[in-house]
């Protein structure tokens, strides 16, 4: 999120250029608050969703640009699909809010949020589209970025990205194609931690290209994996048909995936999270946990600290292990670099 406010504000230098403002324009208003900017990118929002054509047009620039889906889009072409969504009687649109910021400058202002966007049946819409026979949602985030006007807020732009599953798919489909740098030997925590324990049943959460999975089934453990990367699992499967291993490779999302109940005798959460109300609930007694992440001092939009794990499993478990180290993480191998890392593992009692 951090960095997309920074993409953000380094537009900011070109809105004036883009509004084509007189210098003896009137002067501007006391400038906004977070509510205000929130407020307004709703409203532009909305007048979109329900095609409502002069309200989006109110509250545009003439310059005004889209880019959605890798295409830039000007405001007139904008304006013309929404009239055409109007004309044909289209059903309207809606949106649900959720994760929102709002960054603030002297003369413009940019609104990051993330949204998903509910698309009813269109019967209204030529059935050779099929995608218009059936409700869909998208899950995305929205950057628009708002210009003073005289003593008016007008949008210069509005970016859309994916978000969500489907967003975080293909950037983990991309992250194990490309091969990038992380660390294809079991983890050093997971084999200091199994040593003098009986195999049995394990989950590896977020299991990627297979690296602790197949270790784990080398030791004698019966793996399932799971992992929201079509590529992920098929390294894995190809990896353990190569190594003539047997684990169970499934793909599924980490937050919403049923873990089931007291069922796992080890459960792995190397860098990576889940669902852990269930993953609690889903351990046999004796069961261990072991979790290894980026510390927030070295990477403080994803890292957390020893203070969060522990309040996570204060109640249930025996916490062994709840430390923060320097060392190489295993996604940055290559570069042998040190860094925060907490290391941690509990046992269910």
């Amino acid at each position: 999120m951090i960095h997309l406010l920074r993409r953000a504000l380094a537009v900011l230098s070109t809105v004036a250029l883009l509004s084509c403002r007189s210098t003896h324009a009137p002067q501007p208003p006391e400038t906004i608050d977070e509510a205000t900017v929130k407020a307004m990118s709703h409203v532009l929002l909305d007048a979109y969703d329900r095609a409502d054509e002069d309200g989006f047009a109110r509250v545009v620039e003439p310059t005004f640009v889209l880019f959605d889906e890798l295409r830039l889009q000007q405001r007139d072409a904008i304006l013309n699909a929404v009239r055409k969504r109007r004309e044909r009687q289209a059903p309207a649109r809606s949106r649900s809010y959720g994760d929102q910021h709002v960054s603030i400058g002297s003369n413009a202002a940019v609104f990051i949020g993330e949204t998903v966007e509910h698309y009813p049946a269109d019967s209204a819409r030529p059935m050779a589209e099929n995608i218009a026979a059936i409700p869909m949602e998208f899950d995305g985030w929205s950057t628009i970025v708002w210009a003073r006007d005289g003593e008016e807020w007008k949008a210069a732009s509005w970016q859309w990205v994916k978000g969500g599953a489907d967003a975080s798919r293909e950037k983990w489909d991309a992250t194990y194609r490309e091969g990038r740098a992380f660390n294809s030997e079991p983890s050093k925590l997971l084999v200091e931690m199994l040593k003098g324990r009986k195999p049995g049943l394990a989950l590896d959460i977020g299991m990627g290209q297979g690296r602790n999975a197949l270790y784990l089934a080398s030791q004698g453990w019966r793996v399932t994996g799971i992992d929201i990367s079509d590529e992920g699992i098929r390294q894995a499967r190809e990896a353990a048909a190569a190594r003539k291993l047997t684990i169970e490779a499934i793909h599924a999302d980490a937050d919403t995936w049923d873990y089931g109940v007291e069922k796992w005798d080890l459960a792995l959460l190397i860098y990576s999270s889940g669902n852990e109300a269930s993953l609690r609930r889903a351990m046999k007694p004796g069961g261990l946990i072991v979790g290894e992440w980026f510390h927030k001092g070295s990477v403080p939009q994803l890292g957390t600290d020893t203070a969060e794990v522990a309040a996570r499993f204060k109640d249930g478990f025996t916490i062994l292990r709840n430390e923060v180290v320097e060392d190489v993480s295993d996604w940055g191998w290559k570069e042998r670099v040190p860094q925060k890392l907490i290391r941690f593992a509990a046992e269910k009692r």
